[in-house]
C-alpha cells in the first residue's frame, strides 16, 4: 500500500508540475498528500487532471503489477502478492475516484458543480460528500454483512466534517489559495 501510495502521489505531482506549478508530496506511514502551488491560474480541466493523474497512475501500474505477477482473469484463486497487487493497485486507485470529497473523484465533481455554481460549490460538494457518507453509514447499519465497510465510509465523513464545521476561514488568503479558481 505504500508503495502505490507514493505512486499516486508521484502521479499528482508530475501532473501539477506539467501546468507549471510546484508540486510537493508528504507521505505518513501508509497516506500521503500531494500539494501545489500554481504559478499562474489553471483552468479546471487542469485541476480535473492534477486530481485523476494520481488514480490513474495508481489504476495503471497496480495493473502491470498485478499482470506481472500472472493474476488470473477471472479473479479466482490468487495468490497473496496478485491479491495485494490488485488491491492496493487499482481497487484502491478506483476507490478514490467515488465522487465524494476529500477523494480525489469528490474534486473532480467539484470542480464540475464550480462550472454551475461557482461560488457554491465548495459547500454544495461538502454537503453531499456528508450525505452520502451518512447514506453509506445507514446501509451498513441495515445490513450486517457489510458491517466490515464502515471504516470505508468514515475515511470521508470526517474530513468533511472537519471542513465544514472547523472553524472559519483566514481573513485573507495565501498566494497559492489565491491563485485558485473561487469555488
Amino acid at each position: 500500500i505504500a508503495a502505490f501510495t507514493l505512486v499516486h502521489e508521484l502521479g499528482h505531482a508530475f501532473a501539477a508540475r506539467a501546468t507549471g506549478a510546484r508540486a510537493e508530496i508528504s507521505l505518513a506511514f501508509m497516506m500521503g498528500y500531494a500539494s501545489f502551488t500554481p504559478t499562474r491560474k489553471l483552468s479546471r480541466w487542469q485541476h480535473v487532471g492534477i486530481s485523476f493523474a494520481g488514480p490513474a497512475t495508481q489504476i495503471i501500474i497496480g495493473t502491470v503489477v498485478y499482470i506481472a505477477l500472472g493474476g488470473p482473469w477471472p479473479l479466482h484463486g490468487l495468490t497473496t502478492p496478485q491479491f495485494a497487487a490488485l488491491w492496493a493497485g487499482p481497487m484502491i486507485g478506483m476507490f478514490n475516484l467515488l465522487p465524494v470529497l476529500p477523494f480525489d473523484g469528490g474534486n473532480i465533481l467539484e470542480q464540475a458543480v464550480g462550472a454551475v455554481f461557482p461560488k457554491q460549490a465548495r459547500r454544495i460538494m461538502l454537503w453531499f460528500s456528508a450525505g452520502v457518507s451518512v447514506a453509506g453509514l445507514i446501509v451498513v447499519a441495515i445490513n450486517p454483512r457489510l458491517a466490515g465497510f464502515v471504516v470505508f465510509i468514515f475515511l470521508p465523513l470526517l474530513p468533511v466534517a472537519q471542513r465544514a464545521f472547523g472553524g472559519p476561514a483566514p481573513a485573507k488568503p495565501d498566494a497559492a489559495q489565491a491563485a485558485l479558481p473561487r469555488a
